[in-house]
């Protein structure tokens, strides 16, 4: 039915490939079985083998030769969120949410013979079952503590937990099912047809979500727009594992975007998150500070007395001249580096670095130099060396910072933020661009370089093993009409 909240869909087809599954999971516990973690490796004929003598033995069923059968591509949980279910204010108010389970038939007799078995067991078994006529089918109910409502149509299998539900879905047209509605389409078309499960997301879910935390005092999420219905998928293809994303793009927001900087790290780094930020960036995440500090009973006066002490450092207002300056884009990256902070204790060592786009470099230079002079005076040792400022205690270094015209940059290891620059190397990498080639969007705004994080840090050989399959990680998205597709990928070594 159209009003269902959430609705997850199986896609059997998708699952009908057994080598690409078996394959998938072999890459994992082939090395968790050399190690003894577990005693053998499955494939997934054995297993549903397995699993239906059990059935056989507990509930006189075989799900393969009973079940899986008759059913055609498709099964869908539909769930209805009860009114309240996200009050936080009110936890005494929560109810269980309504659900349906709907299979899609390709074999109308062999699921009839199916449920006439069902119907004949429970009866043997001492179950209360009635039946009873819906828009020309029977339906039984079987009572019990949970109450569960039967039916079979030309075309589906429906199991709820009230007649009305069932009824509703059996006597629905398709015109009016929750996949003709505009929403729906829209971001199915978008998510594609390659899915081994969905889950789709209402609007009135989202409406019911932003109404909980408004109740609860946390306007910020509110909004004069009207809430959204969105869509995840995950995916099994040949080049690993996918989880996807599609929703409506909000009027007036901008489709995520990556910026430059990518390109600039150095080839060896582990990995980063890059994303090109709204002009109006600053001033909107000040708004919503100053908005969750009225909600704390904080005015803005009580947010001035607090930056107080970091005026008196940097020599002017945080929030009046700093803050604004910052903006358009920001990224944050770690890889290998061989000196800083965090060399001491981590081996190899780690460098940690943090850029953001500056508006006025003048003024943040200002705040710069009065924060190292008042700094120097209580003991930190400060250095300008190939355009940066290294900062030293006791004659090691453990941060510096660069800052051009148009952006600022802050690392933990000034070995590692000498290397970034106009040459990178990272996007260049075969890891980058493997990664890249096989995920939706024109760049990544995140990446990782799994395989050499293992490489580098898991001592352990057995966990060395089993995480060797990752070789990486990368996010991308792209924008189809009015919906933007986002992509989480991670790329397997079969």
């Amino acid at each position: 039915p159209n009003d269902a909240d959430i609705v997850l869909t199986i896609d059997f087809m998708q699952l009908r490939d057994v080598d690409r599954v078996d394959r998938f999971i072999s890459a994992f516990a082939d090395p968790m079985q050399q190690h003894g973690i577990i005693d053998e490796v499955t494939d997934l004929e054995t297993a549903m083998r397995e699993f239906d003598d059990v059935a056989q033995e507990e509930i006189g069923f075989r799900f393969a030769e009973d079940v899986l059968s008759w059913i055609g591509r498709s099964a869908s949980l539909a769930i209805w969120v009860p009114d309240g279910l996200f009050d936080i204010t009110s936890p005494e108010s929560f109810e269980v949410p309504k659900v349906m389970l709907v299979l899609q038939v390709r074999d109308q007799e062999g699921a009839q013979e199916f449920l006439d078995r069902l119907v004949l067991d429970l009866e043997q078994d001492g179950a209360i079952i009635d039946q009873f006529d819906i828009a020309g089918t029977a339906a039984y109910t079987f009572d019990g503590d949970d109450p569960v409502v039967v039916a079979l149509a030309e075309d589906r299998f429906v199991i709820g937990e009230s007649t009305a539900t069932v009824r509703e879905a059996l006597e629905l047209e398709a015109a009016d099912s929750i996949a003709q509605t505009d929403e729906f389409q829209l971001l199915a078309g978008a998510i594609g047809d390659d899915p081994i499960a969905t889950v789709y997301a209402s609007p009135a879910l989202g409406s019911a979500l932003e109404e909980a935390f408004a109740s609860a005092g946390i306007e910020l999420l509110a909004s004069d727009e009207p809430a959204t219905a969105a869509m995840g998928a995950m995916v099994l293809d040949e080049d690993g594992l996918v989880f996807r994303t599609a929703a409506p793009l909000a009027e007036g927001v901008a489709p995520t975007a990556v910026g430059v900087w990518p390109a600039q790290l150095p080839g060896a780094t582990f990995g980063y998150v890059d994303m090109v930020l709204p002009e109006d960036f600053v001033s909107e995440a000040m708004d919503v500070l100053f908005t969750v500090a009225g909600d704390e009973d904080l005015t803005e006066a009580d947010l001035r007395e607090l930056a107080a002490p970091i005026d008196e450092v940097i020599g002017m207002s945080l929030i009046d001249d700093l803050l604004p300056q910052f903006g358009r884009e920001v990224i944050f990256a770690a890889g290998p580096a061989a000196d800083g902070a965090l060399t001491a204790d981590i081996d190899p060592g780690l460098g940690i670095l943090f850029g953001i786009g500056v508006a006025d470099s003048e003024v943040v230079g200002r705040a710069f130099d009065n924060a190292t002079e008042l700094l120097a005076s209580e003991g930190f040792e400060f250095a300008d060396v190939g355009g940066l400022r290294i900062v030293s205690i006791d004659g090691t270094p453990f941060a510096s910072f660069r800052l051009d015209d148009d952006a600022l940059f802050i690392g933990s290891s000034p070995d590692q933020l000498a290397q970034f620059g106009s040459d990178g190397g990272l996007t260049d990498s075969a890891i980058y661009e493997r990664v890249d080639d096989v995920t939706v969007g024109d760049g990544l705004f995140m990446f990782t370089d799994f395989a050499a994080i293992v490489d580098a840090y898991v001592t352990d050989p057995a966990a060395g093993d089993i995480l060797a399959p990752i070789a990486g990680m990368g996010v991308g998205s792209k924008v189809e009409g009015d919906v933007e597709v986002t992509e989480f990928r991670i790329v397997v070594d079969y």
